[in-house]
């Protein structure tokens, strides 16, 4: 949350975002990191997340098919559709993955920003910039996830490396080999699905915004002294 905090806060000052895109960027970046862990079978974030999951796609399907049956039917086509995805989808996804596993490498980073700044462009009204802002803070949410559990690792007072070092941040996962190659596959399949990343490419890369942070980033006539001027 400090890490995405700070990089919301600097889109902000240098006039790349707007207060109302700053938190959205900020609790975008805060899901990223809370999504690493969806690979827990007890955390919270996956039984919640597959809770919300489930009644969107029941609730969507049941729109969808909102001019053809009845309302019992409705009903019962969203219950049906809930429990499947709910309690069905849910034991097969934790049955074949494993804590750690995939989803704690970069591509699964990469890959949930890819899809994120996809959703946000086509299913919204987000321009490509924006896409791409967007699902960047959820990839950077869930990388800084990622390093913290590789500090963690570490044990400083006792000089050690703990048994969980290098399971957190990797490319693949060793215990996974078909599940690893299946997230480069579904990489390479959404990277056509994404906004055209020009524009965000040459943003980014562009001197002058980085001179702009620069500039803003530390005080230069004395803390707060802005805001005694105009005050």
């Amino acid at each position: 949350m400090a890490a995405t905090g700070v990089a919301a806060t600097t889109l902000l000052v240098v006039g790349l975002a707007t207060p109302p895109e700053v938190v959205l960027y900020f609790l975008l970046g805060t899901l990223g990191g809370v999504v690493a862990d969806i690979d827990a079978e007890h955390s919270s974030p996956l039984r919640i997340g597959f809770e919300v999951f489930s009644v969107l796609g029941a609730t969507l399907l049941m729109f969808r098919l909102g001019n053809k049956l009845s309302v019992i039917e409705l009903c019962l086509v969203w219950l049906v559709t809930f429990v499947t995805l709910r309690y069905g989808v849910f034991y097969v996804f934790t049955r074949y993955t494993v804590h750690r596993g995939v989803f704690h490498t970069i591509p699964a980073a990469v890959l949930f920003g890819l899809l994120t700044a996809t959703i946000v462009h086509r299913l919204g009204s987000a321009t490509p910039l924006e896409a791409w802002i967007a699902g960047t803070f959820v990839a950077f949410g869930y990388l800084v996830h990622l390093i913290l559990d590789e500090v963690y690792s570490v044990d400083l007072y006792g000089a050690q490396m703990k048994r969980s070092f290098g399971t957190a941040f990797k490319l693949l996962s060793p215990r996974s080999p078909m599940a690893s190659l299946l997230l480069y596959v579904t990489l390479v399949a959404v990277w056509p699905l994404t906004p055209e990343a020009h524009t965000f490419i040459n943003t980014f890369t562009n001197a002058h915004l980085w001179q702009r942070i620069e500039t803003r980033l530390l005080p230069h006539d004395g803390w707060f002294h802005n805001l005694y001027r105009n005050g």
